[in-house]
């Protein structure tokens, strides 16, 4: 993460990592500082299924605020 001083915690985890950056983007419009980590391989066109994953990291104090949001949120496909 990019602000060692900070405690981040998983909010989310996904398979799709524009679904990642769209969460990311959410959260940061209502001012929850959020990381994308990124284990998709963009370099190719396949993913190897749950082992390409982006996780959501936000900070533990916002960690709440950000479940309540993302899972307001329809987020996967039926």
């Amino acid at each position: 993460m990019s602000d060692n001083n900070q405690d981040w915690v998983l909010a989310y985890t996904t398979s799709d990592e524009i679904e990642a950056l769209l969460i990311k983007g959410m959260l940061e419009n209502v001012e929850i500082a959020a990381q994308v980590l990124s284990q998709i391989d963009t370099t190719r066109q396949f993913n190897v299924g749950g082992l390409a994953i982006a996780k959501i990291y936000v900070l533990r104090e916002d960690y709440e605020t950000a479940k309540e949001l993302i899972d307001a949120n329809e987020w996967k496909e039926e």
